[in-house]
């Protein structure tokens, strides 16, 4: 009896703890999906104008290449630091970069996954306007025998951005960004759909982003200059460290694997709107010790590369005119525990 009474308890006491820990599972997916809802979709309130149409930014200073064929995938799988092969199946969107074979940033970019079938495939490239051209080039030198195309599309598609989540009616794409879900959405369409309200002065998109701390484009990450890690690339998604190799692989890879990253690209945050400041400047703290370099500003919200662990205190940069401005920085809320 006694023998009995102890098996059926441990039986008892192990069907427990599976249906504990199954339970455990359960509850942390849910929690995960709850997360995921509140950073994907838009709050109406926050994104309606008194008409009741949703108010989006379009963002001019972006192109769209269209890279499309059955070796598309390849072909810029072997160039950027994000895993191609899992675009349209862990989302509809990536974050990624063009290095170097220094490992230096040429390009950062987004990609969008529009295939209509498995074989022939079409991904669409957001990128820097100005830059557009630079990209088609570079990464053109590595079409050898490679069965894609490139094309200019950006007459014909344009980009678009909300601040408040990542569902928009209409568009050819609309997801959350995959740089950091919680910030917004990015859009690709043909045209403007009647539904929205179109914001075609992007100031207060990128003066948004900087007070969050997201860089975007050749100020804040200058060409062939800025580093990937500094840029945040880990933080923002856009780089995978199993893929295999990509251009400026090894160096990215071995700084990743040592554990630090002591300067990183962080949000500025002035008085008021400054005088023009040169990038590149130095910042410095009250010893007049450089602590950081700025990069760029919109109003009141800048960006600088700084030394994370010395960016307390009152810092200052010199404008362009000789004027000390004070200025300070912040680690931004969206970066992972460390």
């Amino acid at each position: 009896m006694t023998l009995t009474l102890r098996i059926t308890f441990k039986r008892t006491s192990d069907k427990f703890k599976e249906s504990t820990m199954g339970f455990q599972l359960i509850l942390r997916t849910a929690r995960t999906k709850i997360k995921l809802l509140k950073f994907s979709h838009i709050n109406a309130r926050n994104l309606s104008t008194s008409s009741g149409r949703v108010e989006v930014y379009q963002l001019r200073s972006r192109g769209i290449v269209k890279v499309k064929g059955s070796d598309a995938v390849p072909f810029l799988q072997g160039l950027i630091t994000n895993d191609v092969s899992l675009l349209g199946v862990d989302g509809k969107a990536q974050y990624s970069m063009l290095l170097n074979v220094q490992g230096r940033v040429l390009y950062d970019l987004f990609l969008y996954d529009v295939s209509e079938s498995h074989v022939d495939r079409t991904i669409l490239m957001d990128c820097d306007r100005s830059l557009l051209k630079k990209v088609m080039s570079d990464i053109s030198r590595y079409k050898i025998r490679k069965k894609v195309t490139l094309e200019d599309a950006s007459e014909k598609l344009n980009v678009f951005t909300t601040l408040n989540g990542d569902h928009v009616d209409g568009g050819l794409v609309a997801t959350a960004d995959p740089r950091v879900p919680s910030f917004g959405s990015r859009v690709i369409a043909e045209g403007v759909p009647d539904s929205w309200c179109v914001v075609s002065d992007e100031t207060g998109y990128h003066e948004k982003r900087l007070q969050w701390g997201i860089p975007e484009g050749p100020l804040d990450i200058p060409h062939g200059v800025a580093l990937p890690l500094e840029s945040n690339l880990v933080y923002m998604n856009g780089v995978n460290f199993s893929k295999g190799c990509y251009l400026g692989q090894e160096l990215t890879a071995r700084t990743h694997h040592t554990g630090v990253t002591r300067k990183r690209l962080m949000p500025l945050i002035f008085d008021g709107n400054p005088d023009a400041i040169e990038s590149g400047q130095n910042i410095q703290n009250d010893q007049n010790k450089s602590v950081g370099k700025f990069r760029s500003v919109v109003g009141q919200y800048g960006l600088g590369l700084m030394r994370v662990k010395e960016i307390s205190g009152d810092l200052t940069v010199t404008s362009k005119s000789g004027k000390v401005i004070s200025v300070r920085a912040e680690q931004p809320a969206w970066w992972p525990v460390e």
